[in-house]
């Protein structure tokens, strides 16, 4: 027989001032406060260039451990690429080095020293420094690719399907645009038109949508493989742009810009600004990590925002088999009902968009003995009307929902 478990929990919270409309602020994750060049997301890792180190969460940033045995010190991190279980990195003026054990221990390539951009295609990687070189047996040997590509630095690298992109521009290169390879780099033609920025710094792919980043004139969409661009800046109030990152359903796009981050939920159409609580505008780096948009900045280093906030557009049940749970009614103004909890479940919270417990349960509180197809009751009358985040933890992972109280 399916049980029907209901909790009304003692609650106490902080009094804040929270309106119907009110999002997630960003915070500042401990340990980083300088400046961060480079942000990756692998599996559960966090990597972070910052200064000349290189860094490691496994915790959406919340503790973060320098990993730099075999790295030489005082090089800036440049960009970061993974495949698997290899880490690349490519540390300013002395070239690629190459992890099997997330960073734990780094070996130098016989790469060029100067490496702007790294792409990964299959068992191909590809560094981006003066050309594009290429290596298949991860750095032990490499190849300068084709003909096509301009005597000047590759600030970003792309890989779309079959087709291999590459850009020059930024703020510390020469703008010649983009270009195209669609033989693994043997050959490269330009695909500017209607690029009318040339200073190209970022690409970002998202099914067969292409996003350019260019420094001065914002960003530039091709549904085409850079066929044709096109201008898609409506509500971007800066165009300085330094980053991208696709949420993991590909719903929502994210840019960094001088003036801090926007979000995109229709392929640029539109942008809106997300910024509060971002003391530091400059920002630097983008990625997506577990449930977790996170932020790298010029002077203050590593933040974070919680995704649930922004809706359908991500997906916001990522780590355990709780893909199948229910909230009804939500928004509700007093019990919502959890069904689908995971058997293993340890902790149920609801936290408000400063990030603070106002409903938590768990220790002696925790129901024990549930099925999966249990339901949990929940009182949220207590609560000032608002939007909130419902996170379920379990053994085998966690589970993040927005919830709203009317």
């Amino acid at each position: 027989m399916k049980q029907k478990i209901v909790i009304l929990t003692s609650i106490l919270f902080i009094t804040v001032c929270i309106t119907r409309d009110a999002r997630a602020q960003w915070v500042k994750t401990p340990g980083s406060g300088r400046a961060v060049t480079c942000l990756m997301a692998s599996g559960p890792n966090l990597f972070a260039g910052i200064d000349s180190s290189v860094f490691l969460s496994t915790n959406s940033g919340t503790s973060w451990t320098p990993i730099n045995s075999g790295l030489p010190k005082d090089y800036g991190v440049e960009t970061f690429a993974a495949s698997g279980t290899d880490l690349y990195v490519a540390l300013f003026g002395s070239g690629v080095f190459h992890s099997t054990n997330s960073g734990t221990n780094w070996m130098t390539t016989n790469s060029t020293s100067y490496v702007y951009s790294l792409a990964v295609n299959g068992s191909n990687l590809y560094a981006g420094g003066m050309g594009v070189r290429i290596t298949t047996n991860n750095g032990t040997g490499w190849t300068e690719t084709g003909s096509g590509l301009p005597s000047s630095a590759i600030s970003c690298l792309a890989v779309s399907g079959a087709n291999l992109f590459a850009g020059a521009g930024g703020p510390m290169f020469v703008a010649v645009g983009a270009f195209l390879s669609t033989d693994k780099g043997t050959r490269w033609s330009p695909v500017n038109n209607g690029l009318t920025n040339s200073g190209v710094d970022c690409f970002a792919v998202s099914g067969s949508n292409l996003f350019a980043g260019t420094y001065g004139g914002g960003v530039f969409l091709s549904t085409n493989s850079g066929t044709n661009w096109s201008e898609v800046n409506n509500g971007l109030a800066n165009l300085l742009i330094r980053a991208f990152a696709v949420s993991d359903g590909g719903g929502i796009i994210f840019v960094g810009t001088e003036g801090g981050v926007f979000s995109s939920s229709n392929n640029g159409t539109s942008w809106m600004e997300v910024n509060t609580g971002l003391t530091d505008l400059h920002v630097t780096a983008l990625a997506v990590s577990r449930m977790d948009l996170i932020a790298g900045t010029d002077t203050s280093g590593v933040w974070r925002l919680p995704l649930a906030d922004f809706g359908d557009g991500v997906p916001q049940s990522s780590e355990s088999g709780a893909t199948d749970l229910r909230i009804y009614p939500n928004p509700a103004s007093g019990l919502i009902t959890l069904r689908g909890v995971p058997s293993d479940v340890r902790r149920i919270a609801i936290s408000n968009m400063l990030g603070v417990d106002v409903v938590d349960v768990s220790g002696a509180e925790k129901p024990g003995g549930m099925s999966h197809n249990s339901e949990i009751t929940l009182d949220l009358s207590r609560l000032p009307a608002g939007p909130y985040f419902l996170r379920i933890q379990a053994a085998t992972g966690s589970v993040l929902r927005k919830v709203v109280r009317e």
